[in-house]
């Protein structure tokens, strides 16, 4: 007779943290609870408005989530001004015990994994603060800017970490920085250990100090990057779209991380409940034999949410079919 798990069992056993083979593949949201600090947003509480460097944001509804206002001016027009420009906030001025009563209020850590969702990596600060265009003609006009510019960000982020792990004590980092796009990469892997690998180092470390697991999540083609960042110490890696070489990576890298796969209804046009399904059994099919996969679905646009109903049911279903 199999024992019984709870959804953080089970997930213990994914990550390493737990000995044995896990029972079914975790779903995202069931086996975790996503929680955004109010201690440190990201963005505006309302539909739009401003984050706390000043730049200004809207709600894309084809989306389903929040984009840079790129009708509205940039809060940097020339990197090398970005000292006076950039004003970072004062996270010893934060309450954070009230923050982090408030904001865990319901939240059931005997059961399921804390994730604290920390959006805008360096790489996506940057462009927000001036733009794609100014961001890219940056790293040949300015390298040296930029990297100081990076590194500033790292700094609050590094220290936002902390005090996150020290107030709410969160067993997942879900960490944003894009790097890819739907046909590759945004930039030369001899660029990425350039100017943000050595940013991505810190924050893995600075993760793990408080003891957490560092999920990065990046849209697009990731390929390229995975062999370092596994090097940084990223635990897991998110959503791995459809665009990207599922086989391979697993075959190369299968027995070195852990994978959170996105289904995402973005990859399949028809937009069918029948792909979304049988999306989901690719994924587990391929990825389930590593026994370090966790999935999740996600809307990518404002009329696929029933998709996201259809692909939640056939993880919870055939994730525990396939390891049974």
């Amino acid at each position: 007779m199999k024992e019984s798990l709870t959804e953080r069992q089970n997930a213990d056993r994914v990550f390493g943290r737990a000995e044995g083979k896990p029972q079914w593949v975790p779903s995202v949201g069931v086996y975790n609870d996503l929680v955004f600090s109010s201690a440190v947003p990201e963005r505006p509480k309302g539909p739009q408005g401003e984050d706390w460097a000043g730049c200004k944001w809207i709600f894309d509804e084809q989306c389903c989530g929040y984009a840079p206002d790129v009708k509205s001016s940039y809060v940097l027009n020339d990197i090398c001004n970005w000292r006076d420009v950039v004003r970072f906030p004062d996270l010893e001025a934060v309450d954070w015990e009230e923050c982090a009563k408030n904001d865990l209020a319901n939240f059931d850590r005997e059961n399921k994994y804390l994730c604290m969702f920390m959006e805008t990596g360096p790489w996506e600060r940057v462009h927000a603060l001036m733009g794609f265009e100014e961001a890219f003609v940056s790293i040949y006009e300015e390298p040296e800017e930029l990297k100081a510019l990076l590194n500033a960000i790292t700094d609050y982020k590094v220290e936002a970490i902390k005090k996150l792990g020290e107030y709410y004590h969160p067993d997942q980092f879900f960490f944003q920085d894009d790097l890819g796009t739907a046909k590759g990469p945004m930039f030369s892997l001899d660029t990425y250990r350039e100017f943000l690998k050595p940013c991505h180092e810190r924050i893995a470390q600075a993760i793990h100090e408080v003891g957490a697991i560092y999920i990065h999540h990046s849209c697009g083609w990731m390929d390229a990057f995975i062999p370092d960042m596994i090097e940084i110490g990223v635990d897991s890696f998110n959503p791995l779209q459809g665009m990207n070489d599922w086989k391979g990576i697993v075959e190369k890298y299968g027995d070195k991380t852990h994978f959170d796969v996105g289904v995402g209804s973005a990859d399949y046009p028809e937009n069918t409940s029948e792909i979304v399904k049988a999306n989901v059994y690719e994924v587990i099919e391929t990825f389930g034999p590593t026994n370090h996969l966790t999935m999740m679905c996600f809307p990518t646009n404002s009329n696929s949410m029933h998709l996201v109903e259809v692909a939640d049911g056939e993880i919870i279903s055939y994730g525990h079919e396939y390891y049974a």
